[in-house]
């Protein structure tokens, strides 16, 4: 892009022309476009920000869903930086739905992720990598230093696809909603979370236990005095 602007400017000073930045941010695991993604989403407001800096007007991109299909996923990938209610609130407050949940949460994973200041260093931006692909094989595939990055600076999504059109033809065609209940019901059926002690657990229990017996009790006294008044 750079190298296109100072082409126009050598060619006619007073040419108008924009920067047009289309920085595309890839999936590793598959190695389709995530454009959807949080980090595409922080690519273009750094891109934005330079160029303003150097007050060279500029457009970007936004709303690169990665959906296959018009579904939840296709709605929260096309703009969505706020969200409200979450997590897995439906009709009006008054449902909830555990598959929304899951959904929800990769919303907020994404809008967390794209509100992450960047961190610029010498060895964030690797100019001696760079350098190196450039004069050798010309990709980073395989690069020690792309697996790092990749386990640091990306949010995997738990129910979005990232994935390619051909493995998404091959499979189920599953929707974000399908695939967000299929999670939740894998949660549900395995997560046991252990948020205090056995302990404190056990202790609770023996109260909570002893409280329904006193309340059973206490029922079948007042339901033998009904009944005796009865008669």
């Amino acid at each position: 892009m750079l190298v296109g602007l100072a082409f126009v400017h050598a060619l006619d000073p007073q040419a108008p022309r924009t920067a047009g930045p289309r920085q595309m941010i890839i999936d590793l695991r598959s190695g389709g476009m995530a454009g959807g993604a949080g980090e595409q989403s922080m690519a273009i407001a750094m891109t934005a920000q330079v160029l303003r800096e150097w007050q060279v007007p500029c457009s970007v991109i936004a709303g690169a869903t990665d959906s296959k299909l018009v579904d939840f996923q296709s709605a929260m990938q096309s703009g969505a930086n706020l969200i409200t209610q979450a997590a897995g609130a439906q009709a009006t407050l008054m449902g909830v739905s555990f598959a929304a949940m899951v959904a929800d949460n990769d919303t907020l994973g994404a809008i967390l992720r794209a509100n992450i200041l960047p961190e610029i260093s010498e060895e964030t931006l690797a100019l001696a990598a760079i350098t190196d692909v450039v004069a050798g094989e010309r990709h980073f595939l395989g690069w020690l230093e792309i697996y790092a990055r990749m386990r640091s600076d990306f949010l995997y999504p738990d129910v979005a696809d990232h994935g390619l059109i051909e493995e998404w033809q091959a499979s189920e065609k599953l929707d974000m909603g399908s695939r967000a209940a299929q999670h939740a019901r894998i949660v549900l059926k395995n997560h046991w979370p252990q948020h205090t002690s056995q302990a404190l657990r056990e202790r609770y229990l023996i109260r909570t236990l002893g409280f329904y017996r006193t309340m059973h009790g206490l029922t079948l006294t007042l339901a033998r005095r009904k009944f005796r008044k009865t008669w």
